[in-house]
């Protein structure tokens, strides 16, 4: 990259030279013109002189009003130059300032020069707080310099470290393009793509170097979803052969144990071995058929069910099957929760998380069941690869157990995976779960806190019927004064507006809704009197939810706002708009979750 400087010290030399030049012309002409002219037309010496004399002061004060008048042109030349060197430099500022990516640009030693607004907000630094400081002793991690160094070392057979190991690709003229870990001022870590560029003047010596980051932290965890993904499909296909062949070796042990103990009476001792023999051929089926059900290979005999029914009917059987100082209660938020599945399979979800959530429990605890409907939109779609956008029927198993880390959350429906004890459990209950889901072309998440608990949510599509998706309401004298609240909803995905809207009014709420923020701000203004919640999506076209919320609370001060978003709560919380103003809810929500949410923020309301 090549980088012109323009001097105006050699504007002022060019116009300086043009002003000697043109007065030096002038001068030059004037005294041989006027010489030779008054020589040939006054032959009188005292008169010669006396005009000689005026001559002179005509000539001093033509070349005055000549300078006069070339200084004043040439001033208004590098007045104009210098307006559009301002123009321009505003303009290459407003670039900087508005570019999407972090840029930075320092002295071919690695002093930082340059520093935009998006660097700013990726890195949390102020501009002025590194400009003049070097970039590797900064926010790169030291063992990736490490790294890098003595790959280039050995790469160029030559001694590269620190900041050289950033450019040396750039200042050979090579492609210099890779992924860092960034460290922000606070000490958080962001993934970033980094390219730069040496810039070089005329002679092509370096003037410095360009830096350009994206934020790659996004697309990294879709990428490492995606391994997960058919890290997972990989395990299940080896799972499913291994049970194909194992069932061929457990054949004939079935078949040969039952023929060795048959001619015995159940008291000899031989037909006692054979029996244990057949105990323990059972317990390997059943381990084969855990195995299937993950694989996706066992037979399902699907049919229509009632979600709640199927609950309803089974908690009996967990009632009897997990320990009595761990209670069980279930909620239904949906009259109805249909859906196109293998009963049996449902209720070994069922059992599996109870029993799951059991052993996370020490001591006495709780376990929740809930189902409910939720819509599932394109963002949460886009974080769960191979589920599509659409209705769907959520079950909730939540816990009050010791919870899963952040370590161990990514492995939990990896087979044989387990943190039990050696002797209390096989590490397939939730790797079948995951696999009967994924045979019902469901899915399942698992959120957790440590120390305070954990919730599997699985989603089934929810089944066609006439009642399908009808919803719980409560009384309607309750709450009367939150139930006819006024309600702005801002969401710009169709599917979860409709839906949103529906449960809102179901409810007794007033909805206005708009799909563009720029909407939401012109129906604010008409009815800023009447709204008494905003309800908005976090991530939108226009602006995001915290920008739209500064914008109408600008109008409505005091307005309190419920944010809703597939992304957790940081998303919110990095545009400063949790306060005590704002809420939280994740989607998919489920229709309580919602209607609690509300009711919260509605109870904070006051007169304004």
């Amino acid at each position: 990259m090549v980088t012109r400087k323009y001097s105006f010290k050699g504007v002022y030399c060019i116009y300086a030279l043009r002003i000697v030049a043109i007065y030096v012309l002038f001068g030059s002409g004037w005294i041989l013109l006027s010489d030779n002219v008054l020589g040939w037309l006054v032959h009188d010496p005292a008169m010669l002189t006396r005009i000689s004399t005026y001559k002179g002061l005509l000539f001093v004060t033509l070349t005055a009003l000549l300078l006069y008048l070339l200084i004043k042109h040439y001033v208004s030349q590098i007045n104009f130059h210098t307006s559009q060197l301002k123009k321009l430099s505003g303009f290459q500022q407003a670039i900087l300032d508005n570019a999407a990516y972090a840029i930075i640009s320092t002295t071919p030693d690695g002093i930082i020069t340059s520093f935009n607004r998006a660097a700013e907000i990726m890195l949390g630094y102020d501009a002025d707080e590194l400009i003049g400081k070097q970039t590797p002793l900064l926010f790169h991690l030291p063992k990736e310099i490490s790294a890098r160094s003595s790959e280039l070392s050995r790469r160029f057979n030559e001694h590269i470290e620190e900041f050289e190991a950033l450019v040396t690709l750039s200042r050979r003229d090579e492609s210099n393009e890779r992924d860092w870990t960034y460290v922000r001022k606070d000490g958080t870590a962001v993934a970033v793509r980094l390219g730069i560029t040496a810039m070089r003047d005329e002679a092509g010596q370096i003037t410095g170097y360009l830096g350009l980051a994206s934020d790659i932290s996004e697309h990294r965890q879709l990428e490492e979803q995606i391994r997960q993904q058919q890290k997972m499909e990989g395990i299940g296909l080896l799972a499913g052969g291994i049970a194909h062949d194992f069932n061929n070796i457990l054949a004939p042990i079935f078949v040969y144990a039952e023929m060795i103990r048959r001619p015995f009476a159940e008291e000899d001792p031989i037909h006692k071995r054979a029996s244990a023999i057949l105990e323990s051929a059972i317990k390997a089926k059943n381990l084969v058929r855990q195995l299937l059900s993950f694989s996706r290979k066992q037979v399902l005999a699907m049919q229509q069910l009632d979600l709640n029914e199927v609950v309803s009917s089974f908690s009996d059987i967990l009632r009897r099957t997990i320990r009595e100082n761990i209670s069980i209660r279930t909620s239904f938020n949906a009259v109805n929760c249909p859906v196109f599945a293998d009963r049996t399979q449902i209720e070994q979800i069922l059992l599996n998380l109870a029993v799951n959530a059991q052993d996370a429990i020490d001591g006495n605890g709780s376990i929740l069941i809930e189902t409910d409907n939720v819509m599932l939109d394109d963002e949460y779609c886009e974080q769960h690869p191979g589920i599509v956008p659409g209705r769907y029927v959520v079950l909730s198993v939540i816990d009050s157990g010791c919870g899963i880390s952040d370590e161990i959350l990514p492995h939990i429906f990896e087979p044989f995976f387990s943190t039990k004890a050696i002797g209390r459990g096989t590490g397939l209950g939730l790797s079948t779960v995951y696999g009967i889901v994924k045979q019902h072309e469901g899915a399942i998440d698992a959120r957790s806190v440590p120390g305070h608990g954990t919730s599997f949510r699985v989603y089934l599509s929810l089944a066609a019927g006439d009642e399908s998706g009808a919803l719980v309401t409560k009384p309607a004298g309750i709450e009367n004064g939150i139930r006819h609240a006024t309600i702005l909803l801002v969401e710009d995905n169709e599917m979860v507006m409709d839906m949103t809207r529906e449960l809102l009014e179901n409810r007794g709420y007033h909805v206005l809704t708009a799909h563009m923020p720029e909407d939401a701000i012109a129906i604010a203004l008409l009815h800023a009197e009447k709204i008494d919640l905003l309800l908005s999506d976090v991530v939108m076209p226009q602006m995001n939810g915290p920008q739209l919320y500064g914008r109408i609370s600008e109008h409505i001060p005091g307005l309190k706002v419920l944010y809703m978003s597939g992304y957790t709560s940081n998303e919110v919380l990095k545009n400063g708009a949790m306060n005590g103003d704002a809420g939280f809810i994740s989607k998919p929500f489920s229709t309580s979750e919602l209607y609690g949410s509300i009711d919260r923020m509605l109870a904070q309301v006051g007169d304004r």
